[in-house]
């Protein structure tokens, strides 16, 4: 801080420094950014009998894992660097799992691009898809 009489006498004038508003601005949005999904898991809905990518709208998020047998849609998990089908496609029964129990660190359904791609974990915060 700068100190400089002014024509209030002897009490001197403080300057602010602008550096502790522009650092309080930096950690407030860096705050925001981190706040973004980041899961390490990302689920599909899909159809095990056809082995394939169907619309996220079709599963619910209530619904159990697939066991093996019966048909309907069920949650398909990839890991954040997997490539993820596009919906319609089929995916490789290697690329996942349908058991979320197995699964360790954060875990989210839905939200993978339609088109498919590069499940992607954000450098600090956000998931990132790319084409294939």
């Amino acid at each position: 801080m700068t100190s400089h009489k002014g024509d209030r006498g002897d009490q001197p004038i403080r300057w602010r420094s602008v550096a502790v508003g522009v650092g309080l601005t930096g950690l407030v949005a860096a705050s925001f950014v981190s706040c973004e999904d980041n899961p390490d898991h990302r689920a599909v809905c899909a159809d095990p009998q056809a082995q394939q990518r169907v619309d996220d709208d079709l599963c619910d998020d209530s619904d159990d894992d697939y066991a093996g047998h019966g048909g309907g849609y069920y949650w398909y998990y990839f890991r954040a660097g997997s490539n993820a089908p596009a919906v319609g496609e089929r995916y490789s029964t290697s690329g996942g799992t349908f058991d979320s129990s197995s699964l360790s660190g954060e875990v989210k359904r839905g939200g993978v691009d339609a088109a498919g791609g590069t499940i992607k974990r954000g450098g600090f915060g956000g998931v990132h898809l790319s084409g294939s």
